[in-house]
């Protein structure tokens, strides 16, 4: 079977004479000759260098259409590097170089240019095809068998990539066949042809090439890995970096305002005790049960899309737990950096900026979670604190009345 590596191969050729270059000199060697032979088809060639010293040199090789691409050995004073993958109809660029990491040196360049795509002709029996749907990792290619012009029982149809034989999944009535490949490497020039087998004979078409797209970068992650069961944003809800402070919030309300009391709450009548949402036996004579924000009622799933969401107070715990905190300054702004401490993950970490809040005692920053604390006479609701007594830092939860406005700091399932 032959094969076509979809890379570029130097290799060592024939032995020659050397000379020692000068001492404390490059003695300025000469590229004596440089010769190109063609392959067995336009996608392949050799090129072949024979230079006037031989010794005293690091490193030498060509450079094709710019890329520098070194021999690994040299014998006597001639090497060679083949290429293969080449396009039908093209030109490049060659000149070989030797060097001794001070100085180089180059041979004149020469220009190569391919032949012209081999017409399907009679005789025949495959015809490689063009390639579709390339994509950084899959590509489509195309075939056509001309079936009149072998005798014997079809055996295989299919192509051969980077030496390895791929069946093709459907042969129409023209002779034509195709191959989608996935899982391949971005970036990265492949060759290919088509392949049949007829009874005990093996036919190929002429080799072709293609190059994978890059990939496109990959998003900035808009959430940090603390280790935990659930991703942290590195924003609070409203903010567009981790030191600027968010949007405040209502519990349970998706769109800030500028007033925060029970008049202008939106899951009452204006007063604590004419809630009529998210209510339990201390708030309401027939109670709905309701302890979480629905998906509709929490502002992080609202602005954000489905994935993310507001934290329960299971989540605030484990937060808590799990992380050591900091007090820092950036820019004149104070902040808090909670540190996970899970194995594998202490280097990362999420930031609060504040102060969002201020008591006789306390100064710190706070967002709701999505839970409701009930407890009998109270109409609070948890939220996560970074607080600074006498600078003592703690992440804990507590109950505010949710009416008043305050941050959320989303999260989202693994």
């Amino acid at each position: 079977m032959r094969r076509l590596l979809p890379i570029l191969i130097a290799a060592l050729l024939v032995p020659g004479c050397g000379l020692e270059p000068r001492a404390g000199s490059f003695a300025e060697p000469k590229i004596e000759d440089v010769t190109i032979e063609a392959g067995d088809d336009y996608s392949k060639i050799t090129v072949t260098c024979r230079v006037s010293r031989a010794d005293g040199f690091s490193a030498y090789g060509i450079l094709f259409d710019g890329e520098r691409i070194l021999s690994d050995n040299l014998t006597g004073n001639v090497f060679s590097v083949s290429i293969n993958g080449l396009h039908y109809s093209t030109s490049y660029r060659i000149k070989a170089f030797l060097e001794n990491g001070r100085s180089t040196v180059y041979s004149s360049e020469k220009i190569w240019t391919t032949e012209d795509e081999i017409p399907p002709s009679p005789e025949r029996v495959v015809v490689t095809g063009g390639y579709s749907s390339l994509t950084a990792t899959s590509v489509t290619l195309s075939g056509t068998l001309y079936r009149d012009q072998a005798i014997g029982e079809l055996m295989f149809y299919g192509f051969e990539i980077g030496g390895t034989a791929i069946p093709a999944s459907s042969l129409d009535a023209s002779g034509m066949f195709t191959l989608s490949i996935d899982n391949l490497t971005p970036d990265t020039a492949f060759s290919y042809c088509a392949v049949v087998v007829i009874g005990d004979a093996r036919f190929y078409g002429e080799y072709r090439s293609f190059r994978t797209l890059q990939l496109p970068p990959e998003p900035e992650e808009d959430y940090v890995d603390l280790g935990l069961s659930v991703l942290w944003s590195k924003c609070d809800l409203g903010a567009s970096s981790p030191l600027e402070e968010g949007s405040q919030y209502a519990w349970g309300e998706t769109t800030p305002k500028s007033i925060y009391n029970w008049e202008t709450y939106k899951w009452c009548l204006g007063s604590r005790e004419s809630i009529f949402k998210y209510t339990y036996e201390f708030d309401s004579a027939q109670p709905d049960g309701k302890r979480t924000l629905e998906a509709e009622d929490d502002a992080a799933t609202v602005t954000l899309g489905g994935k993310w969401r507001t934290p329960t107070v299971d989540e605030l715990g484990e937060l808590s737990i799990n992380c050591r905190i900091e007090k820092k300054s950036a820019g004149g702004s104070m902040y808090f950096e909670l540190f996970s401490t899970k194995e594998g993950f202490t280097g990362r970490s999420i930031i609060m900026p504040y102060p969002c809040y201020w008591s006789s005692e306390l100064c710190g920053c706070a967002s709701w979670t999505a839970t409701i604390l009930a407890l009998i006479d109270t109409g609070n609701e948890l939220e996560l604190r970074v607080l600074e007594p006498e600078d003592i830092y703690a992440a804990d939860a507590d109950q505010f009345a949710r009416c008043l406005g305050y941050r959320i700091r989303p999260v989202r399932d693994r």
